[in-house]
């Protein structure tokens, strides 16, 4: 009897191991599950799109960098020829009666390159028109990339949209298969009612995916523009149907001549300009 009891109370105690071990093992992995619950994110906008590809793009940040060479090369345009200075020592350690240092004789030397004030402005012109072509490369390349944001996130935005309008066509191709069915069971269609309903469903189906697959491929498309190989948005916001208001002819004008194209033929005339400057002053 003894016997039966402890072995018993074994028994007990196996099980409450086994059941606090399970318990112990769970619970990790219901925490692990919850930290990777995914973070509902919001909507992207076109402003957000903007701002995020202007500070990510790579080829901004490699003109900024750019321009922190120019800006160190314009800075060594506007300096004067260094001085040189020199120091010669004779008649020292040698020997017999040169020997040591009472002989010996020191002489120091300042030289430096004469340069006429023409040719450090001309140079000095030759580095700031460099910048100016910079800033106006810089402004060219913005604009090019915030275009190419519009377009991409208007192709997300359409694609969600044609995504929209093909769930609710399903939603009625189901509905014309339920009462095609009915029909059916009743007697009042024959079977190939039901056929065709059921195969514009599947039509319906397969335009969703599709739909649904390039709205996902123009999402990645949008969010290469600033680095992300998966999108960290799952929609974008906006109004497909809104039209910006159009400037009248004297602002678009006054637009027009402020257009980095036109400002890049300027600079590079005064960047010729500049350079013929330059090697006139050297001659």
């Amino acid at each position: 009897m003894f016997h039966a009891k402890v072995a018993h109370a074994t028994l007990l105690a196996a099980r409450l191991a086994t059941l606090l071990g399970g318990v112990l093992l769970v619970a990790p992995a219901c925490a692990r599950a919850a930290d990777a619950a995914p973070v509902p994110v919001p909507a992207l906008t076109l402003d957000e799109a903007y701002s995020r590809t202007l500070d990510r793009h790579p080829d901004l940040r490699r003109l900024a960098l750019r321009q922190a060479v120019l800006e160190a090369e314009a800075a060594s345009a506007a300096q004067r020829p260094p001085l040189m200075v020199g120091a010669t020592l004779e008649n020292a350690v040698g020997t017999g009666p040169y020997a040591g240092f009472d002989r010996a004789e020191l002489s120091l030397t300042l030289g430096g390159v004469l340069e006429r004030d023409a040719r450090r402005a001309a140079r000095t012109a030759v580095a700031t028109a460099n910048l100016a072509g910079l800033d106006t490369e810089r402004e060219a390349r913005r604009l090019d990339l915030l275009a190419e944001v519009a377009r991409r996130f208007l192709d997300v935005l359409a694609a969600q949209a044609d995504a929209s309008a093909l769930e609710a066509t399903l939603g009625q191709r189901r509905q014309a298969v339920a009462a095609a069915t009915r029909r059916v069971s009743a007697g009042a269609s024959p079977a190939s009612a039901q056929l065709l309903a059921e195969a514009a469903l599947a039509r319906a189906e397969l335009d969703l995916e599709r739909s649904r697959a390039g709205g996902e491929s123009a999402r990645r498309r949008l969010a290469l523009l600033w680095g992300e190989r998966v999108p960290g948005f799952a929609e974008v916001r906006g109004d497909l149907f809104a039209l910006p208001r159009v400037p009248d002819h004297d602002a678009l004008a006054a637009l027009l001549e402020r257009a980095p194209e036109l400002q890049r033929f300027a600079g590079e005339a005064r960047l010729r300009e500049a350079r013929l400057q330059l090697a006139r002053s050297a001659a």
